[in-house]
C-alpha cells in the first residue's frame, strides 16, 4: 500500500525534527566544550565565503586574506578585529549588517553560529594554534570538513555517533526523494564503517556492507598509513544506492559532484564533512544477494543489459550492487592520493570491483573495448596514444578501457610486486619510470610494448571468487 500523503508528510517532520534537534544539540555542546580555534572555526568560512574578493591578487578594499599575517595586518578600512572586542571588530560588525555593506557581498548573510564562532574567536584572544605560523596560507590552516566533523563525533558516545550517521543518510536521501521517507527510512543497515540506504532487502543490504568492508580492509593493507578515510571513529561512509538516473543524477547536483555522463554510474568521496558513495544500480543488480554469483539466465540477462547500456545513456549498469559499491569506495579512496594518476585510480577501482562480480560481461567488453580501440585500430598510431593515456591526456571514456585493461594485465603478471607497483606510482605519474626501473628494471618503451603483446592475445582471465 502507498502510504498516504499525510503519513509520509508526518514522517518526514518527525524526522526532520529529530535531525534538527540532535544537530542543533551537538553544535550548542561543541560550543560549550571546545576553545575557539581558527582553524576549525573561522578559516573554512573565510576559505568559503571571502577569499575569492581577499586573495592575494584582488585583495578588494586592501584586504588580503591569503595568510594569517595578511589578514591580521588589515585593508583600507583599518583592522579587520580589535583585541578581544568582537563587538568593536570591523569583520563581525560587517558579517552582521551592523557597518553597511554586509559582508560577504552578494551573497547570502552568514549563519548566526558561523559569526557567532568568529566572535568567540576574537574575545578568546584571535589566536593561532599552537605550531602553526602567522604565514601560512589561511587554506592551508583551515580544517577540513572531514576533520571538523571526526571531533565532533569524538565527543559522542557509540550510539550517538551511529545516531549522527544514520540521521545524516536519511536526510541526504529525503532530500533527493522525500516522497518516499518513510519508506526508504526502513533501509538504513548500518556496520563498523558503513551505513546503507536504499536497499530494501536487509539479507542484500548486509551482504553489500560485507563486500564494502572487505574492500576497506584490503584498501587498508594495500596504501596502509596513506589513508586516513578509516581512521576518524565513527565517521562512517554513506552509501547511497538509487534505481533511477534522474535521481542519481539529483544527487550529484545536490553534494557537489560532477554532472554524470553517459555510463557512470558509481560516485565516491572521502574529504566531505561525511565520506560519500552513491551507486546507480538496475532493479536486476539489486535483486543479486551475494556477489559473484548468478544463474545463466541472470548472465544471459546481463548480456542483453550490457547491449541496452551501449545503445541507451539512460540504462544503468548490469552489474552487481556490491560491485558498483566496490568501484565508488576506490574511488573515494583516491581522494587522500591526489597526485595518482587518473589511469591508476579507474584501473584499479574496477579491478577490485570485477572481484564482486566475476560473471558480469562489463569487465570482458572493456577487455574487447582497450583491444579495439587500442592496438587492434588500423590507424597505427598505438605507441603514441598509449604514452598519452599514461599522462593522462584521453579522454575520460576512452581511458577507462585501457586502464581496466592495464591494471587488470599487471595482476595477472606480476601478483608479487603489484602492490608496490600501486604504492609507487599513486605517488604521481613521473614516478612510473621509477617503478618500472625497481621492480622490473625496464623503461617505458618496454612496458608498452610488452602490455600492448597481452592485449592483442587477449585476456585468458575468466575470473575469480
Amino acid at each position: 500500500m502507498v502510504p498516504s500523503r499525510v503519513k509520509v508528510l508526518s514522517a518526514w517532520i518527525s524526522i526532520s525534527m529529530s535531525i534538527a534537534v540532535f544537530t542543533a544539540r551537538t553544535i550548542a555542546q561543541d560550543s560549550k566544550s571546545s576553545d575557539p580555534n581558527f582553524g576549525r572555526d573561522v578559516a573554512p568560512v573565510l576559505v568559503a565565503q571571502c577569499l575569492e574578493c581577499h586573495d592575494a591578487n584582488r585583495k578588494s578594499g586592501g584586504l588580503s586574506m591569503a595568510t594569517f599575517e595578511s589578514l591580521r595586518e588589515g585593508g583600507e578600512s583599518g583592522a579587520v578585529w580589535a583585541d578581544s572586542k568582537s563587538g568593536e571588530s570591523l569583520i563581525v560588525r560587517k558579517l552582521r549588517g551592523l557597518d553597511p555593506p554586509r559582508m560577504p557581498r552578494n551573497r547570502p548573510p552568514l549563519g548566526q553560529d558561523s559569526i557567532d564562532r568568529i566572535a568567540a574567536w576574537i574575545d578568546a584572544g584571535a589566536k593561532l594554534e599552537d605550531g602553526r605560523k602567522s604565514g601560512e596560507s589561511v587554506e592551508s590552516l583551515a580544517w577540513s570538513a572531514s576533520r571538523i566533523m571526526a571531533e565532533r563525533l569524538g565527543k559522542m558516545n557509540p550510539a550517538e555517533r551511529l545516531a549522527a550517521a544514520e540521521n545524516e543518510v536519511r536526510r541526504m536521501f529525503a532530500a533527493v526523494r522525500p516522497e518516499t521517507l518513510a519508506a526508504d527510512s526502513k533501509t538504513v543497515r548500518s556496520s563498523q564503517r558503513f551505513v546503507v540506504i536504499g536497499v530494501e532487502d536487509p539479507k542484500l543490504a548486509d551482504s553489500l556492507s560485507k563486500s564494502i568492508e572487505a574492500v576497506a580492509d584490503d584498501s587498508k593493507a594495500l596504501f596502509g598509513d596513506r589513508i586516513r578515510s578509516f581512521e576518524n571513529e565513527g565517521l562512517r561512509f554513506l552509501v547511497f544506492v538509487f534505481e533511477r538516473p534522474a535521481e542519481f543524477a539529483e544527487f550529484c547536483r545536490q553534494n557537489g559532484f560532477e554532472s554524470p555522463v553517459a555510463g557512470q554510474n558509481v560516485v565516491g568521496r572521502s574529504g566531505a564533512s561525511w565520506p560519500l558513495l552513491a551507486v546507480l544500480a538496475s532493479k536486476a543488480a539489486i535483486k543479486v544477494a551475494e556477489p559473484g554469483k548468478s544463474t545463466g539466465s541472470e548472465r544471459r540477462a546481463g548480456k542483453s543489459a550490457r547491449r541496452a547500456v551501449s545503445n541507451d545513456s539512460k540504462s544503468t549498469d548490469p552489474r552487481s550492487v556490491h560491485s558498483l559499491a566496490a568501484e565508488a569506495l576506490v574511488e573515494a579512496i583516491f581522494d587522500e592520493m591526489p597526485n595518482a594518476p587518473a589511469w591508476l585510480k579507474t584501473g584499479l577501482s574496477l579491478s577490485i570491483a570485477q572481484e564482486y562480480d566475476v560473471r558480469s560481461p562489463e569487465f570482458e567488453f572493456l577487455s574487447t573495448e582497450a583491444r579495439a580501440t587500442g592496438p587492434a585500430r588500423v590507424t597505427g598510431d598505438w605507441p603514441r596514444r598509449a604514452e598519452e593515456f599514461l599522462k593522462d591526456r584521453l579522454s575520460a571514456t576512452v581511458s577507462r578501457p585501457f586502464a581496466f585493461a592495464l591494471i587488470d594485465w599487471l595482476k595477472r603478471t606480476w601478483p608479487a610486486d603489484f602492490p608496490e607497483f600501486v604504492r609507487i606510482v599513486s605517488a604521481g605519474e613521473p614516478q612510473l619510470d621509477n617503478a618500472l626501473r625497481k621492480l622490473w628494471n625496464t623503461d617505458r618503451a618496454t612496458f608498452i610494448a610488452s602490455w600492448t603483446e597481452s592485449l592483442m592475445r587477449g585476456s585468458s582471465r575468466k575470473g575469480r571468487r
